[in-house]
């Protein structure tokens, strides 16, 4: 596993509502196959972009995904 995939993924997410739509249909396990990250380094990953944010509109979407995998 690698948590450059969940990164990638990350950024993804916070940048395109059309993949954010088609995620919409995994399931808590099937997303985490599917991209091939576990749910420790999905949480880095947030973790590492939150970091980089300068402002709270920039964290935001990362926030959102932390609660988005959550309510999965």
């Amino acid at each position: 596993m690698s948590i450059g995939k969940a990164i990638r993924f990350v950024r993804k997410f916070a940048r395109s509502h059309e993949f954010r739509k088609e995620c919409h249909s995994f399931s808590r396990q099937e997303l985490l196959e599917t991209f091939e990250f576990d749910a420790y380094e999905l949480e880095d990953a947030i973790n590492m972009q939150l970091v980089k944010c300068q402002t709270e509109d920039e964290a935001i979407p990362y926030l959102q995904l932390r609660m988005y995998y959550q309510l999965l």
